[in-house]
């Protein structure tokens, strides 16, 4: 009987992790990819995930006026580091068994460089489909 009560009240208050990124710029107002998705809004950013590892970060700032050729951009690797509690055998007590929450924090500032008259990301993208069609298109002839 006091195991039945026992995993019914792991079954009702079960743990929980948090793992959070916050990506900080320096112009702050960048856009953000992250492991190759745009994320919404500009820095500073806080984003969940669900796994510590390495992620690509790339963070880009338009030009502030149409005038104006320079973007500034900043390509990282970010690790997040698991902490201690997140590792065998500590993470099933941590996960499932701890009442309250466990937040996992990670910050990484950007310190975003001058790039001269380069589209961001998602243009880049577009111009190369569009230069991967042309070629398809281009019809060759052997004249020798």
């Amino acid at each position: 009987m006091r195991a039945l009560i026992l995993v019914g009240l792991v079954a009702l208050f079960p743990g929980c992790v948090e793992r959070r990124l916050t990506i900080r710029s320096e112009p702050a107002g960048a856009q953000v990819v992250l492991g190759g998705r745009h994320l919404e809004g500009t820095t500073p950013l806080t984003v969940s995930f669900d796994h510590h590892g390495a992620y690509r970060v790339e963070v880009v700032k338009k030009p502030a006026t149409p005038d104006d050729p320079v973007y500034l951009r900043a390509i990282r690797t970010v690790v997040t580091d698991e902490p201690w509690y997140e590792s065998f055998p500590f993470d099933l007590f941590a996960e499932v068994l701890w009442p309250g929450t466990l937040t996992s924090e990670t910050e990484v500032m950007v310190r975003l460089e001058r790039i001269p008259d380069e589209p961001p990301t998602e243009d880049l993208g577009r111009l190369l489909e569009e230069a991967e069609k042309a070629r398809e298109d281009v019809v060759v002839t052997e004249d020798d």
